[in-house]
């Protein structure tokens, strides 16, 4: 393992080594335990009778659209994970410790869905759930914040505008999910409003991809119409 120092600031940083590799391992393998548990709340209640079956079997038809939403959205932020992982050539202590924090809150969904689903979902449990969510988005988007300032842990040849981009990307879910908060301040409204709102979230992200695409194509166009500055010629002394 290659260690190297940078002063003034003496922090050190390790090059992409096993360490590296155990620490994608240990973000896989939380994802797919959290992605796991999810599923164990997906059941009818014991005892049920069977006058009550047909009214427990929509709530279960409920119980499973919210897992849905819920998986979709954890494998959403387990890709966007693995992409940001593939720029970094180096880590740091910090970079482990704001990756910590992002795994704190991958872990926390199958407890907040749990809430969700055995509390009929007032208002004030839908805020909790999405902030969780909200919460996930953002730490993701402090470590590529952390990683890519000044280039700290990802390649010197990665622009600024793909660093930009990225960052647009990685936010659109968190705020997203933000924005769907507000549907609660319409009066006599379902909180499930929230949750089907997010249905639309693959539309709006292909949209600020496309977009985010198109301006990139232009300014490398732009970048590679560009005049060059002539040489000057320098004349030889003694002609």
């Amino acid at each position: 393992m290659k260690m190297r120092q940078y002063s003034p600031s003496r922090m050190i940083f390790e090059e992409k080594s096993l360490g590296f590799d155990r620490l994608i391992m240990l973000c896989d393998g939380i994802f797919a335990i959290a992605m796991t548990l999810l599923v164990l709340d997906i059941k009818l209640p014991e005892g049920v009778q069977a006058g009550a079956l047909h009214e427990e079997l929509g709530n279960l038809l409920t119980k499973s659209i919210f897992y849905l939403i819920t998986f979709i959205t954890v494998a959403g932020y387990w890709v966007s994970h693995r992409q940001l992982m593939t720029y970094i050539k180096r880590q740091d202590g910090p970079f482990t410790t704001l990756t910590f924090l992002f795994l704190a809150f991958v872990v926390f969904f199958p407890a907040s869905f749990n809430v969700l689903v055995t509390t009929g979902n007032p208002a004030e449990v839908v805020i909790f759930y999405t902030l969780v969510l909200v919460g996930c988005g953002l730490s993701s988007f402090l470590l590529w914040a952390y990683a890519s300032w000044k280039h700290r842990l990802i390649d010197a040849a990665i622009s600024q505008h793909e660093i930009i981009t990225r960052c647009i990307r990685i936010l659109i879910m968190p705020i997203y999910f933000c924005l769907s908060l507000i549907l609660l301040t319409i009066p006599h409204i379902d909180a499930n409003a929230v949750f089907y709102s997010w249905f639309l979230l693959p539309i709006v992200a292909r949209i600020a991809h496309v977009i985010s695409d198109r301006i990139e194509k232009r300014l490398t166009r732009h970048h590679t119409m560009a005049p060059t500055k002539p040489e000057s010629k320098t004349p030889v002394s003694g002609e």
